[in-house]
C-alpha cells in the first residue's frame, strides 16, 4: 500500500449522463457499447480541431472518463486568470458530445461547474463533480447541459457580449438557467441538420406518447430546435438585406 498523499487541483468540470442508455443496453449491448464508443471519440476529434484554432488559451488536455451511462469531462486551469479558458474548452466539448450524441438518435443531459477535482486510474472526486452531477441530476431535467450559475456570476457570462468566444456556447431558457448552446455556427449545413433533427423529435414523440418523461425531454429539445432555426432563417434574410443594400449602393 502506497502512503501517497493525494490533493484536488481546481477545474472546471462536465457531467453528462446519456439518456435512455439503460434501455439500449438491455436491447442490444454490443450496439449500444459500439454507437457510445464512437459518438465519444468523434466528439473529442471534433473538439481538437476546433479548439487548437483559438490561442492564448493556457490550459492543459481534457481528462475524461465513462463509466456506464456517464460520461465526465474536466479541464485543469492552474490560475483563475485561465479558468474562463477552462470553461470555454469544456462548453465546447460539451458540445460536440451532444452533437455526436443526437445524430444517433441519443438525448444527453449534463450540469457544469468548476472547484476542487481529482481523477486518477481508481477514481474520480472533487467538490466540483458532485456539483456538476447535482445539476444534471435535480436541476437539468431536459436534454440540456446547465452550467452552474456561481460560474455564470464569477465568469460575467451573463453579460458578455457578442465578440467573446464563451457568448456563442451558452444560451439561457425560459426558467433563467443557461444551458450549453451546443448548435452552434461552427456546425456546417446547420439548417438542414435542425429540421432533420425536428423530424426525428416529432417520430419520437408519437413513439413515447405513453411515456410522459420521454415526451417531456424531447418537446423541449423541438422547442430548442423550432427557435435555433427560427433564429438561423432571421440572420439569413437580414444578411441578405444588407448585400442587397450594399448592391445597390
Amino acid at each position: 500500500m502506497s502512503n501517497k498523499e493525494y490533493k484536488t487541483s481546481e477545474y472546471v468540470v462536465a457531467f453528462i449522463d446519456i439518456l435512455g442508455s439503460s434501455d439500449a443496453i438491455k436491447k442490444d449491448a454490443d450496439n449500444s457499447l459500439n454507437v457510445v464508443h464512437r459518438a465519444y471519440e468523434k466528439a473529442i476529434e471534433e473538439y481538437e480541431g476546433l479548439f487548437e484554432n483559438i490561442s492564448g488559451h493556457r490550459i492543459k488536455k481534457p481528462i475524461s472518463k465513462i463509466f456506464s451511462d456517464n460520461i465526465v469531462v474536466a479541464i485543469q486551469y492552474s490560475q483563475e486568470k485561465y479558468k474562463r479558458s477552462a470553461f470555454l474548452a469544456t462548453a465546447m466539448i460539451s458540445a460536440m458530445i451532444q452533437i455526436e450524441f443526437l445524430n444517433h438518435g441519443w438525448l444527453t443531459r449534463g450540469g457544469i461547474a468548476a472547484g476542487s477535482f481529482f481523477c486518477d486510474e481508481i477514481m474520480v472526486w472533487g467538490k466540483a463533480l458532485v456539483s456538476a452531477y447535482e445539476l444534471e441530476n435535480k436541476v437539468a431535467v431536459y436534454p440540456r447541459v446547465v452550467i452552474d450559475p456561481d460560474l455564470i456570476r464569477q465568469l460575467n457570462l451573463a453579460l458578455a457580449d457578442k465578440d467573446d468566444n464563451a457568448k456563442q456556447w451558452i444560451r439561457q431558457d425560459r426558467d433563467g438557467l443557461f444551458y450549453i448552446e451546443y448548435l452552434s455556427n461552427y456546425l456546417k449545413n446547420l439548417e438542414i441538420f435542425i429540421i432533420s433533427e425536428i423530424e426525428r423529435v416529432d417520430e419520437n414523440i408519437v413513439e413515447n406518447v405513453k411515456s410522459i418523461k420521454v415526451c417531456q425531454k424531447w418537446i423541449w429539445l423541438g422547442s430548442y430546435l423550432n427557435e435555433r432555426l427560427a433564429e438561423i432563417i432571421k440572420e439569413s434574410s437580414e444578411n441578405n438585406g444588407k448585400t442587397n443594400e450594399e448592391q445597390r449602393d
